[in-house]
């Protein structure tokens, strides 16, 4: 018999009316800004833009940024497909869960596509790439570092929780079977590593933010 159709995740649905997203750094745009090149240097515009999206948040209280596209938007109308088949070939569940922000570190948080109701120290990221980019993960077995880092800082958010691990899930509807699953446990240097990272994007925010305050025109200016 089969199961009754998952609904999709509600906590994904618009990520600009999510209270703990406005000014945080979440995992999945964190990327770009902490990866460092061959020379060891950040890619300043990168970090840059996403310093002042983050700022720009604060000022608001407004998500701009939020934008879409086909992908994305089949990514959203997937997920719920991926977890049922998940669940339908493992018997076992994924629970959809809220946005977590970090506990000790400011401006960070994370929203992991769900955790296993049977394992709460693994969360799971699912992603549907094109039909290239799925079969390249099954041919290599690797995921591509964007996740790696988007998984770690998941893992960072929620460690209070339990979380130490994620699941990551790679569907495409045209393969048989149309998922591929690989169990990312990471080091806790991983994690630390990561954290550290976050940490100084934090703190420059924050100087960013006292620049903003500094060089921002006041009427009372036009009577000195």
């Amino acid at each position: 018999m089969q199961s009754e159709k998952r609904l999709e995740n509600e906590y994904q649905q618009d990520p600009q009316t999510s209270p703990e997203r406005i000014g945080n750094f979440t995992a999945s745009v964190l990327h770009a800004a902490v990866k460092k090149g061959v020379n060891k240097k950040y890619n300043k515009i990168g970090r840059q833009t996403l310093l002042d999206i983050k700022g720009a948040e604060l000022d608001t209280g407004v998500i701009e940024d939020g934008g879409s596209s086909r992908w994305m938007d089949d990514g959203v109308i997937s997920e719920p497909i991926a977890k049922q088949v998940w669940q339908e070939l493992t018997g076992r569940n994924i629970i959809d869960v809220p946005p977590y922000e970090h506990k000790t570190i400011s401006f960070f948080a994370a929203s992991p596509d769900g955790v296993l109701e049977d394992d709460p120290s693994c969360l799971v990221e699912i992603k549907s790439p094109k039909a290239k980019e799925h079969r390249r993960t099954i041919r290599t077995g690797q995921i591509k570092e964007e996740y790696i880092t988007q998984m770690l800082a998941q893992i960072s958010c929620m460690w209070h929780q339990g979380a130490r691990k994620c699941l990551f899930i790679s569907y495409h509807k045209r393969y048989t079977p149309p998922i591929h699953v690989i169990e990312f446990k990471p080091t806790k240097k991983m994690i630390t590593d990561l954290e550290a990272e976050v940490i100084k994007l934090s703190r420059e925010l924050v100087k960013d933010n006292l620049q903003v305050r500094k060089n921002q025109w006041h009427p009372e200016a036009l009577t000195k």
